[in-house]
């Protein structure tokens, strides 16, 4: 549940990783330039470690960087798009302390993503042109280096994103049956974890409660504006509520007006697509927090 992060690692000596065999260091060249970078670099099933350097000589300030996918590590730098839950992230962090002495109370977040994977029963391209706003904000389409697509809107200290992550790795030349929906949180800025819940590290991350940010994942898709195609299709609001440009130009009371009408009439109708994914979190975040017996990976 826990995807990209960018760590700093604290009360580790440098030269435990110079040294470890696992690790290939190399310097960093400035291309333009050809001079020597700042830093030296490492890279292992996908995560990059940095040693920085210090102002004289080879001197080191002692800073180390950590930052990659620990869900991609787990599937040895591959992908993620399968299930990555609280036990196979015990095991990382496991296999973290055992080969790099790499601890969760030494690692100090600056950035973290924590998503999830739902296989949905619909097209999920279909679905992201359906998703017409972010509270407020109008989503921007991206796509995954020409592999793949995925909505997000951005924020000063985080961004919500929604991908199609099946065609992602489809275009990739991976056998996927399903359509797979990845709804994700990427904490870009660590002011509102710091300053709300006392987040600092990875170990408070993990104190504080992956369960919680089920919660938070929830809370920001509750916030979209999604045009619900079977509800409004063919009457008079369908052209309203599937435009963005409708929403936009709305007074603030305007808008909550019309989302209280749009809410009352999807209730009205029985079921929805935005309770349905809603639910969909919450389940696959249940089965994916239950703690199950140890297991063992070769990485």
């Amino acid at each position: 549940m826990i995807d990209y992060a960018k760590l700093v690692i604290i009360g580790t000596n440098p030269n435990k990783l110079l040294d470890n065999p696992l690790l290939n260091f190399f310097d960093k060249i400035e291309r333009k330039t050809g001079e020597l970078g700042k830093y030296q670099q490492s890279k292992y099933n996908g995560l990059l470690f940095k040693i920085y350097y210090g102002n004289e000589g080879n001197n080191w300030y002692g800073r180390i960087t950590l930052e990659g996918s620990l869900h991609k590590f787990w599937n040895n730098g591959k992908h993620n798009y399968n299930d990555f839950g609280i036990n196979a992230l015990l095991e990382v962090l496991k296999i973290l302390k055992n080969k790099f002495g790499i601890t969760p109370e030494n690692c100090r977040i600056n950035q973290i993503e924590f998503g999830i994977n739902l296989i949905v029963p619909f097209c999920v391209y279909v679905f992201l042109s359906n998703c017409i706003m972010h509270k407020k904000s109008r989503f921007k389409w991206c796509k995954t280096n020409g592999k793949g697509h995925f909505i997000l809107a951005e924020y000063q200290r985080y961004i919500f994103k929604l991908y199609d992550k099946a065609t992602q790795y489809k275009n990739q030349n991976y056998s996927i049956d399903n359509e797979i929906l990845r709804l994700e949180i990427k904490y870009r800025n660590m002011e509102d974890l710091r300053t709300k819940y006392k987040i600092y590290t990875l170990e408070d991350f993990l104190t504080f409660g992956l369960e919680n940010f089920v919660t938070l994942l929830i809370e920001k898709w509750e916030e979209v504006i999604f045009f619900e195609k079977e509800i409004f299709e063919n009457t008079k609001y369908e052209y309203k509520y599937n435009n963005v440009n409708f929403w936009e130009e709305l007074n603030p009371d305007n808008f909550k007006y019309h989302r209280k009408e749009m809410d009352k009439k999807i209730a009205k109708f029985g079921k929805s697509t935005k309770d349905y994914i809603a639910k969909a979190i919450q389940e696959k975040s249940n089965e994916l927090l239950q703690t199950l017996p140890e297991l063992n990976i070769n990485v």
